[in-house]
């Protein structure tokens, strides 16, 4: 594909897990960015609070078109997979915006996860990178239930 890695600092507690982007527009702009952002907590989720807070940052962004789907994983306890997507006025630009959240939630400090899994993307080259989008979207999604179903065994 026609990404490109973000080097991202080393900082500590660093959320972004990956950055990429696609297409420079120059000055510094891109048609599309990419990113997971990986945050640790204790305890489980309420599927309706994850569920209700899908589409928060499309509604922050003033998105319209917002559609929310809940994507099947394993019947394991604590765990919901919930993608939103819509267009969102950025700057002068219109942009199509997927959010996929991925809960797995535990009683062991801190073990508990919430992957966030972004695609920004410039509305105008949407069509021109939906193979891309579909296949990093299906990627990381592939990736959270093989994980979850891994750690589900080994319990």
């Amino acid at each position: 594909m026609n990404w490109q890695l973000v080097g991202l600092p080393d900082v500590p507690d660093q959320l972004i897990a990956r950055m990429a982007v696609c297409g420079p527009r120059g000055n510094g702009e891109w048609e599309a960015a990419d990113t997971i952002s990986v945050f640790g907590y204790t305890g489980w989720p309420v599927f309706y609070d994850v569920f209700h807070n899908a589409d928060r940052t499309l509604r922050d962004l003033n998105a319209t078109g917002i559609g929310v789907q809940v994507l099947p994983v394993p019947p394991i306890q604590w765990t919901a997979a919930v993608r939103s997507s819509g267009i969102a006025p950025i700057g002068d630009r219109s942009v199509w915006v997927q959010q996929s959240n991925y809960v797995a939630g535990s009683e062991q400090p801190h073990a508990g996860r919430l992957i966030v899994h972004s695609v920004f993307v410039n509305d105008a080259s949407r069509a021109r990178l939906a193979d891309d989008i579909a296949s990093m979207s299906d990627a990381v999604y592939k990736g959270f239930v093989a994980a979850i179903t891994r750690a589900h065994r080994n319990d």
